[in-house]
């Protein structure tokens, strides 16, 4: 993660959001997904750097555990969404749960009021405390840019997703991560968005390894209801059972290709590659003024240059790619939300069946081989129409 140490903002490294903005800190263990919890051993590092982290880890038996204290941020951290005039993704409290039982409805409601003043930010708020957020629900804004979830990391924590139906999220999502076993009797009904992900960690011994079946139930599920489905990542075990050191070596390739959905951001699917550039001219001319290649283009402007780029330079990953494409255009491969369109971007080509993801094996500087995923232009799928039957 990339921390600017002044705000203890963080430029996020979670594949589903951009940044984490941390109002509050501090948390106690509710289930067994929290058997091991990354932002234990972070907060407990976090005490030399900021006032307001003291005293909410303690050791027990041995180990660092939260010691149950919760602590508002100072302001200049609390506010931070109000002077930042980027569009920004903000994951809620990574290093508590909001709806936390220290957690006061005054404190709950000055984050609320700061969500909904700042429209031009979307924020993703994750709870294992639902019951308590529809208590709230009644007394708190709701305009679209909240989006509102639960974590889910078995079958016997389902019901989380039923009170998260009776909050008026403009978006409701569930957290399967780490999952921990199927989630035989979940309903996706009014649930727009689904994350999977294994378990991660230092201990071979403590981190649990995630079946693949029950990822793919989920995403099976998630078809079936018109929900969106991301998979971010197997954790330390891979799909194989192996063990690596570090979770991006196992990748985060489901049957052969990765699925990173969001909420209204289904792709259409193109016939050929005239039907793609018709569609990328009629996005841009619906559109005030054609999009300008610079940080206020849309995503759909880049689709046309990543795929042209794979046909005519080969497979590439993604590092590789963006610095193909983007500084081509005029564009900063460094800067967040440019990385952020061209991932989208990628991520629409797959969908069209333009490009695919596969695994490949790569020497490494430590004289080993990493897990990396590749990208390559591959000829579209062509759509068999009904009238063409006829």
């Amino acid at each position: 993660m990339l921390r600017n140490r002044t705000m203890d903002v963080i430029m996020s490294k979670i594949e589903w959001t951009e940044k984490t903005w941390n109002p509050v800190v501090g948390c106690r263990r509710v289930s067994a997904g929290c058997d091991n919890c990354y932002a234990i051993t972070e907060a407990h590092r976090k005490t030399t750097l900021f006032p307001h982290y003291a005293g909410i880890t303690a050791k027990k038996d041995g180990y660092i555990d939260w010691s149950g204290k919760f602590s508002v941020a100072p302001d200049h951290i609390f506010e931070k969404p109000l002077r930042t005039p980027t569009p920004t993704t903000w994951f809620v409290n990574s290093m508590s749960d909001l709806f936390g039982e220290g957690v006061s409805v005054e404190t709950i409601t000055r984050v609320f009021d700061i969500m909904a003043s700042t429209p031009h930010h979307r924020y993703q708020v994750l709870t294992k405390r639902p019951n308590r957020a529809v208590k709230l629900a009644g007394a708190l804004p709701w305009p679209d840019n909240i989006w509102m979830g639960v974590s889910i990391e078995d079958d016997r924590y389902v019901g989380r997703a039923d009170l998260l139906r009776r909050i008026p999220a403009a978006v409701r999502f569930i957290s399967a991560e780490p999952l921990l076993g199927p989630l035989l009797t979940l309903d996706l009904t009014d649930i727009q968005w689904i994350i999977v992900g294994g378990e991660s960690g230092r201990s071979r011994n403590k981190v649990r390894p995630m079946s693949p079946m029950w990822a793919r139930d989920l995403r099976d599920m998630a078809q079936r209801s018109k929900t969106a489905f991301f998979f971010k990542q197997w954790g330390n075990w891979d799909q194989n059972g192996f063990w690596h050191r570090s979770k991006a070596e196992a990748g985060r390739l489901l049957d052969g290709r990765t699925w990173d959905e969001m909420p209204g951001d289904h792709a259409p699917g193109w016939g050929s590659v005239e039907e793609f550039r018709a569609s990328l001219k009629l996005e841009h001319q619906a559109e005030d003024a054609p999009p300008l290649m610079d940080g206020a283009s849309p995503r759909t402007a880049l689709r046309e240059p990543i795929w042209r780029t794979l046909r005519t330079m080969g497979d590439l990953d993604g590092k590789a790619l963006r610095q193909c494409v983007l500084p081509a255009l005029g564009l900063d491969p460094e800067s967040a939300r440019i990385v952020n369109y061209h991932a989208w971007a990628l991520v629409d080509l797959q969908a069209s069946g333009f490009v695919e993801a596969y695994e490949v094996r790569v020497p490494s500087s430590n004289g080993r081989t990493r897990l990396t995923i590749r990208y390559r232009a591959i000829k579209p799928r062509v759509r068999v129409r009904a009238e063409a039957r006829s």
